[in-house]
């Protein structure tokens, strides 16, 4: 689903990438949303980190360490570290429609040095859940 995310962004597809945030979520409105990356050019490179599921009443959430390199469009080099927070009701007790997809409910980056070891910045990026 972050690959897809990132995927649309990259196309400029920002309905796309808006529709897999969950309603309720702390996204914000699409005008802002779309707003957000009026000075992205692209999407370089996505890396995710592990997200073990963490079931519970019947829900199902994740909380992904993730990092983005991407390319402004003045031509500068971006880098961001940050957690996603995702959900889905257990598919397996779903059973009126409509099918709830999974989705994202919050997320978190911070940019930080091009050259800073995101490898170990992912290992505490979701440490603070954004909640």
């Amino acid at each position: 689903m972050l690959r897809s995310l990132f995927n649309a962004i990259n196309r400029h597809e920002y309905l796309r990438a808006y529709s897999y945030w969950k309603d309720g979520s702390s996204v914000g409105t699409f005008a802002d949303f779309e707003a957000g990356y009026a000075n992205t050019a692209t999407i370089d490179e996505l890396v995710v980190g592990d997200a073990p599921p963490d079931p519970g009443a019947g829900q199902i959430n994740y909380l992904a360490p993730v990092t983005v390199r991407s390319t402004t469009t003045g031509g500068a080099a971006q880098t961001a570290v940050g957690c996603v927070y995702i959900h889905i009701s257990n598919p397996g007790i779903q059973t009126d429609p409509p099918f709830i997809e999974m989705g994202i409910k919050a997320g978190r980056f911070d940019l930080v040095a091009n050259d800073a070891d995101t490898a170990a910045l992912m290992t505490t990026a979701c440490s603070t859940p954004p909640l």
